[in-house]
């Protein structure tokens, strides 16, 4: 949003002094990661619906939808998460033109996977950091 008023000064104050206002009312939201005990009560909360793996594997979870007008692009997005928690997402237009439902789903699932992969290293050398440079509970 804010890029969008580059080009036009009074447009970035009138956003600039709307962030503030919204990150204050906005307080108590957010994204919050459990613990490894709070993992494993939501774990045995839902083991029925859940297999084992979604707890020891990052995991990518895609959807899309399939722009039906000739010369449009469909929309997709996916969320990747560790420990049932989520650390990564993107939504938005596909930046190909897809000829069919399961061409917009192959192409949002190949970007996730690619994402995942990515992530999953990043996740995998936080982990290997230094105790003193965690995060303390």
């Amino acid at each position: 949003m804010t890029s969008e008023a580059q080009g036009n000064p009074k447009k970035a104050i009138k956003i600039g002094t709307r962030i503030p206002r919204y990150l204050k009312g906005t307080k108590e939201f957010g994204l919050f990661y459990p613990n490894e005990e709070e993992t494993l009560k939501r774990y045995e909360e839902n083991k029925e619906d859940w297999p084992k793996e979604l707890l020891e594997r990052t995991v990518v979870w895609t959807d899309s939808s399939y722009a039906s007008q000739k010369d449009s692009k469909s929309q997709g997005a996916f969320v990747i998460t560790k420990n049932l928690a989520p650390v990564f997402w993107k939504c938005g237009t596909q930046a190909l033109i897809a000829q069919s439902t399961a061409e917009s789903e192959l192409q949002m699932l190949t970007e996730g996977s690619l994402a995942a992969k990515n992530i999953g290293k990043l996740l995998k050398e936080i982990e290997g950091l230094p105790k003193e440079y965690q995060e303390k509970d």
